[in-house]
């Protein structure tokens, strides 16, 4: 069941939450956009390192999470809009998500 509603919930809510309301909020507070976009992009790749199955591979997740925030949080700014990131996020989910349903009604597990 989390499979398969994870993609629906996860990618707005995050997309919301980092690009949508911490972003702008950071921005201001501080007076600098990039503020607005590195900031909640440190968060973002922190947020993530908890999936990684060792330090090792924190280190990696903190990292690529870090620029994928990154990326997001400058398409935002720029174009002042959440779907496009939303609907790139709801995408990489459901590609990863997939994979274990088709495992599950292949009844791999």
């Amino acid at each position: 069941m989390v499979a398969l509603f994870f993609p629906f919930i996860n990618a707005p809510i995050e997309e919301i939450m980092y690009r949508g309301y911490a972003q702008p909020k950071f921005a201001e507070g501080f007076g600098k956009p990039w503020a607005g976009i590195v900031i909640p992009s440190i968060g973002f790749g922190l947020q993530h390192c908890m999936l990684a199955a060792s330090w090792q591979g924190a280190l990696v997740y903190i990292g690529a999470f870090f620029f994928w925030g990154l990326g997001s949080a400058l398409i935002s700014h720029c174009h002042q809009r959440l779907f496009p990131n939303i609907f790139a996020h709801f995408v990489v989910h459901l590609a990863f998500a997939a994979m274990p349903l088709v495992l599950l009604m292949l009844d791999v597990y």
